[in-house]
């Protein structure tokens, strides 16, 4: 197996030309103007942004796919994504995720697409926050992946991706409508910018997160993988966001299944009523299997759906309560669902203050 190459842009930037440059504003200014308002850690807490260790982590976190890399086989194929014009021919709308292991990830006629940061396409930021000892450490100062899946190559792979995508003018088109790339860039910015990235380093599909040897990968794939590999209660992006998409999803297929059944029974009985099929062993036969199977199938598949709906709910459940805890913890404080009103820790009954 080949080794992986020595990355020889160091901190550098894959590129020189600043396509977010506007006249008479300094580089410091602009960055601040190109992070977003807020973000969030694993407690939920929104914090004002900055360029730190645990944001980086969180905003180019692929760990979901790096832990099943060697199954992602199974999910897409190790080649560049088609581009964006190819994705529309395809019926796959683009959906906008500003997660970056749901980018390239297709199902259900969409395609989660991650847009790219303004602070990316700005030079400076490359040189001076993608440090490796710098994304190394958690909150707690204990090493992480980070260490050994460096943060740059997620976000050089993530920006080689978009050299993909937006290869055409008319990707380029598709992109700003889709507000994919800054609305100031321009074609033929944009143009100068892949050229650069493309030729900045000869060994540049070394240089990038192993998540990106892979183009687009297939979420009922990935569901599969993370289903069968990891814990039964796991998929990488659940397929029902409510009880009642699961049921009427379910209850579709039970419908479908019983036109299929009834008409081939309806087959079978006129079949049997004829001279010539009734004598027929082989008829017969199957007319008694599909039979016991007709009365069989539903009275195990019913069960089944309802059984998964309660393993859910109570699975649901649980988890409802050990967050809501945890969270109580974290913030000091603590209340009953089932209390009265004033119940919650530093409040008294009687001392609630009135409404205005």
């Amino acid at each position: 197996m080949a080794s992986k190459a020595t990355n020889t842009t160091g901190n550098e930037a894959p590129f020189t030309c600043n396509i977010l440059d506007k006249d008479g504003k300094d580089t410091e200014a602009e960055l601040d103007e190109a992070f977003a308002a807020s973000y969030r850690f694993k407690d939920d807490f929104i914090a004002p942004i900055c360029v730190e260790a645990r944001f980086l982590r969180k905003e180019f976190d692929l760990d979901r796919l790096h832990n099943i890399m060697q199954h992602l086989w199974m999910a897409g194929r190790p080649a560049p994504p088609r581009p964006l014009h190819h994705q529309i021919l395809l019926r796959r709308e683009v959906v906008i995720s500003e997660r970056l292991d749901m980018h390239l990830v297709w199902g259900r006629g969409c395609l989660f697409l991650k847009p790219i940061p303004r602070f990316l396409l700005i030079p400076d930021f490359w040189k001076t926050s993608f440090e490796t000892d710098h994304v190394g450490t958690n909150d707690r100062g204990n090493p992480t992946a980070g260490t050994h899946r460096n943060v740059r190559e997620c976000a050089l792979g993530f920006l080689l991706s978009y050299t993909a995508l937006v290869a055409h003018e008319s990707d380029f088109h598709i992109a700003q409508d889709k507000h994919l790339v800054p609305a100031e860039v321009t074609w033929q910015k944009w143009r100068l910018f892949v050229r650069e990235i493309l030729t900045s380093s000869e060994n540049l599909q070394w240089e990038v997160a192993d998540r990106f040897m892979y183009g687009e990968l297939r979420l009922t794939r990935l569901n599969l993988i993370y289903f069968f590999i990891g814990s039964f209660s796991r998929v990488y992006l659940p397929r029902w966001n409510s009880y009642g998409s699961f049921f009427k999803e379910n209850t579709q297929f039970v419908i479908a299944a019983t036109a299929y059944i009834v008409v081939i029974l309806s087959a079978l009985q006129v079949g049997l009523a004829t001279q010539r099929l009734r004598e027929n062993t082989l008829i017969q036969d199957l007319s008694y299997g599909f039979t016991i199977f007709s009365i069989v199938a539903p009275a195990i598949f019913v069960p089944l759906v309802l059984l998964a709906f309660c393993a859910g709910f109570v699975i649901n459940w649980v988890w409802t309560e050990k967050t809501q805890k945890e969270r109580m913890s974290l913030l000091g404080r603590s209340w009953s669902i089932r209390g009265k009103i004033g119940s919650h820790t530093g409040i008294k009954r009687g001392q609630e203050t009135p409404a205005v």
